[in-house]
């Protein structure tokens, strides 16, 4: 959740948290190239904002170190349909409608501050304007809180489908690629494991005729 709030303030500030460029891979990729590929790509750990107790994801790393912030930058090298796709489509529309709240509630808590120091300074000694002080911050604080608690529904909802793209990064981008896996070893599905091409000692490779 902390993380989500530090990256729409980022956002909102205008501060660089930059979005990953990924290039699809060639459609006619060979297996070995497919193989190259998935090593730059395939996730090689996750990154918070937080303290190290914290379970909250806030990037993935990459096998070339590329950060990605934004799970939207990872379609490209995944299937449209994947979860982590989909996830990633949502997250843009959470995304999209926390800042817009967190815009809301801002200019809502700073209108409860402005209306009534602009009635209070225009007012003379005939002149009462509690009405509009109280009218004023009032009404702001209001919406402004509505709408921090609308962004903050909204940051939760981006915050978990973060997770969720970043949890189902590597089946997507295997199923991209047309890769397997079986125990540690990552291979051309079209190929099969090396083990299983390999000779086993004392045994022919092919039938006698």
């Amino acid at each position: 959740m902390r993380t989500t709030f530090l990256l729409v303030l980022a956002a909102l500030s205008g501060a660089c948290i930059s979005h990953a460029n990924l290039a699809p891979p060639p459609v006619d990729a060979s297996g070995a190239d497919r193989l190259a590929i998935y090593q730059q790509l395939a996730p090689r750990g996750f990154g918070s904002f937080q303290n190290r107790r914290s379970n909250d994801i806030g990037f993935l790393v990459l096998g070339d170190g590329t950060r990605v912030y934004f799970p939207e930058d990872l379609a490209p090298v995944v299937p449209a349909g994947s979860p982590t796709a989909r996830a990633g489509r949502a997250h843009v529309g959470a995304w999209a409608r926390a800042k817009h709240w967190m815009k809301v509630g801002g200019i809502a808590f700073a209108s409860s501050v402005i209306v009534p120091a602009v009635a209070l300074a225009t007012m003379d000694d005939s002149d009462r304007r509690t009405e509009i002080m109280i009218g004023g911050a009032a009404g702001g604080f209001v919406v402004g809180m509505g709408s921090f608690i609308a962004g903050a529904i909204n940051l939760v909802d981006a915050n978990g489908e973060r997770a969720s793209a970043f949890l189902t990064y590597d089946d997507a981008l295997r199923a991209e690629l047309r890769l397997c896996v079986s125990g540690l070893e990552v291979f051309d599905c079209a190929t099969g494991p090396a083990s299983a091409r390999a000779p086993i000692p004392g045994v022919a490779s092919s039938p006698p005729n």
